[in-house]
């Protein structure tokens, strides 16, 4: 046979099977069960975070509008005035889904107990004059101290246990 018999018959090889796309082995299909728990697991945690606060973000829309409404009229403090029961309310709430830990006797007892950072000393005094002082004696509270005050221990309170 010559070589241009054999060249003639010649042909072109098959390409290969492409590679599969998905693992062979239980292995790697245990890994991507693992991990997808793993993830089901944390968007369930972030959602059951997100549901729990949900008190946190309205109380902190509730400050956002009582400080807007004392920053167009700064000499009507009248808006201040809800600040104690605002803090009232979360603290109760607070307690009340805690069912071991009873609440202090006083406001300024329960912000303290629950704040993730130190308050000043005459915080409990200045929410008391908030809610009963007459208005002539409410210009001298610092209401910007106040409302920064009641912001971080907003965000930052931690929960009874």
């Amino acid at each position: 046979m010559s070589l241009s018999q054999q060249l003639a018959n010649l042909r072109e090889l098959p390409p290969p099977e492409m590679p599969g796309l998905w693992p062979q082995t239980w292995g790697w299909w245990l890994l991507f069960g693992l991990i997808g728990l793993a993830f089901v697991a944390l968007v369930a945690r972030r959602f059951r975070t997100h549901y729990r606060n949900r008190y946190r973000r309205e109380a902190l829309a509730e400050l956002d509008e009582l400080e807007q409404a004392w920053r167009q009229n700064p000499a009507h403090v009248a808006p201040l005035r809800t600040l104690p029961s605002l803090l009232k309310r979360v603290v109760i709430y607070l307690y009340g889904k805690a069912s071991t830990a009873a609440p202090p006797p006083s406001l300024a007892m329960a912000l303290g107990e629950l704040a993730h950072h130190p308050l000043t000393e005459d915080l409990g005094s200045r929410l008391a004059d908030l809610a009963y002082a007459p208005d002539h004696r409410l210009l001298a509270l610092d209401p910007e101290d106040l409302l920064q005050q009641t912001r971080l221990w907003l965000e930052t309170h931690h929960v009874p246990a």
